[in-house]
């Protein structure tokens, strides 16, 4: 199984919807007042969409902690649009491939694509990989100027996608070390739990109020009895 259990991709798809909406909310202040050259009105869709983002991954950091919340289809879709974000807003600053925000696509490729799986982390990465060569041809053809820099639009081109393929790769990597750790805790609690038995006739766990929580089975074979603190 190369899947994070549900309550570790719980919490740490949390951490990712708050890092995020902070990340949006002073992305769309920089823009507030950057570049000077950026018209009104376009300064205004960029703003408003990076605050529309923030303010919904910060809904989602809120009501995540709820039992029956889709966290993994969310922090997909969360996931896609951010990439799309970055695309946008490398498309209307005439940026293209050297644009700083593209950054981010590699970046959420290989975090949620390690909360959330493969097959996830390749969906991501194929989005992101299509979104570099969409704007790679958008400059062929001249929807985005030239900026006469010395890398060539090929070479950004192929690092962009380097970058995308080391952070889904990196993602899964993360993913399956994650996992291993997290079922060898596992494994270790089951067989101290076992040593336990054999060693004692009964025991049991206490909260750090010194409140009994757990209560291990009086006789072999019964059912092991929980107390709420």
């Amino acid at each position: 199984d190369t899947e994070l259990p549900e309550s570790a991709a719980r919490l740490i798809g949390r951490f990712f919807f708050g890092t995020t909406s902070g990340a949006s909310l002073v992305s769309a202040s920089i823009l507030t007042v950057l570049p000077p050259s950026l018209a009104l009105g376009m300064r205004a869709v960029v703003v408003g969409a990076l605050l529309a983002y923030g303010l919904s991954c910060g809904i989602a950091a809120r009501i995540s902690a709820r039992p029956r919340f889709p966290m993994r289809a969310t922090l997909c879709i969360a996931a896609l649009l951010a990439i799309t974000l970055t695309g946008f807003i490398s498309f209307v600053l005439d940026e293209g491939l050297r644009s700083p925000s593209l950054a981010f696509s590699a970046l959420i490729v290989c975090v949620v694509g390690a909360i959330t799986g493969l097959r996830v982390s390749l969906v991501l990465g194929a989005a992101a990989t299509l979104q570099v060569t969409a704007l790679a041809w958008a400059e062929v053809i001249g929807l985005i100027p030239p900026i006469p820099v010395p890398t060539p639009l090929a070479m950004a081109l192929l690092f962009h996608w380097l970058v995308i393929l080391c952070a889904m790769v990196g993602g899964n990597l993360i993913a399956r070390m994650l996992v291993h750790y997290v079922h060898t805790a596992a494994e270790r609690e089951q067989r101290f739990r076992a040593l336990l038995n054999i060693a004692a006739d009964w025991y049991w766990e206490q909260d750090r109020h010194f409140q009994f929580t757990y209560m291990s089975a009086a006789g072999p074979g019964a059912a092991p009895t929980h107390t709420e603190p």
